[in-house]
C-alpha cells in the first residue's frame, strides 16, 4: 500500500512541475510556493526555507538529464525526506540521552530502546505520509541538465504529539515506572526540545 501511495504522490509532484514548464527561453525559474534563500552568485535556491517556530523543514535538490524528470523528482524528494530526518533525529535524541544519564541501568536501556523504536515507527510514517509544499525546476542547461527542487515542512507541534502518543503506546505500565515515565512529562520535555532545536538549514 505503501508502495502505491509512494508511486502516486511522485507522479503527482511530476505533474505539478511540468505544468510550470520553463518559458522564456528557459532563462527562468518556474512554479510557486517555497521561501527563497539567496544562493553565492546563482540568485535565490528555490524551494529554501529556514526552520521556524512552527515547523521544521526539510529541502532536497537534484540535478540530472532532463530526460530522466520523473528520477530527478524522485531523488530530490528522497533528499528533501532525508535532510527532514536527520533535525528530526537531532530533537529526539537528546531527550533519549537525558533519559539514559538518568537511567543508565540495564533495565533502563532496555526501555528507552524500546522508547527509540517507538520514535522511529513515527518518523518513518510521518515522512512517508508527507506531501511536498514546494516544487520547482530550473532550466534546462547547455548540457541538457536541470535541477529540482522539493521542499518539507513538519509541524513540530503535531510531530511531538505523535511521537508521544507513540511512545506511551510502546511501553508497559511496569517500564513506565522504571524510567519514571510519565506522559504529559515526557510530553513537555520532548516538546520544548523540539521546538528549541535548530537543524543545520
Amino acid at each position: 500500500m505503501n508502495i502505491i501511495k509512494s508511486v502516486l504522490f511522485n507522479a503527482v509532484i511530476v505533474s505539478v512541475l511540468a505544468v510550470g514548464v520553463v518559458s522564456c527561453g528557459g532563462k527562468t525559474m518556474q512554479g510557486s510556493g517555497g521561501a527563497d534563500k539567496e544562493g553565492p552568485g546563482t540568485g535565490p535556491i528555490p524551494c529554501y526555507e529556514f526552520d521556524t517556530k512552527e515547523y521544521m523543514t526539510g529541502f532536497g535538490e537534484y540535478r540530472g538529464s532532463s530526460h530522466q524528470f520523473g528520477e530527478n523528482v524522485i531523488h530530490a524528494t528522497n533528499r528533501a525526506k532525508d535532510n527532514a530526518r536527520q533535525k528530526m533525529g537531532g530533537a529526539f535524541k537528546g531527550v533519549a540521552t537525558s533519559y539514559r544519564a538518568s537511567h543508565g541501568n540495564n533495565q533502563g536501556n532496555d526501555v528507552i530502546n524500546k522508547m527509540e523504536q517507538g520514535y522511529e515507527e513515527v518518523i518513518s510514517k510521518y515522512l512517508n505520509d508527507m506531501h511536498a509544499t514546494c516544487a520547482k525546476q530550473g532550466p534546462i542547461g547547455d548540457d541538457g541538465h536541470q535541477s529540482v527542487f522539493v521542499s518539507f515542512r513538519i509541524s513540530r507541534a503535531d510531530f511531538s504529539n505523535h511521537v508521544t502518543q507513540a511512545v506511551t503506546d510502546k511501553l508497559t505500565e511496569d517500564e513506565k515506572l522504571s524510567i519514571d515515565f510519565k506522559e504529559s512529562q515526557f510530553k513537555d520535555r520532548f516538546k520544548h526540545a523540539f521546538e528549541e532545536f535548530k537543524g543545520n538549514n
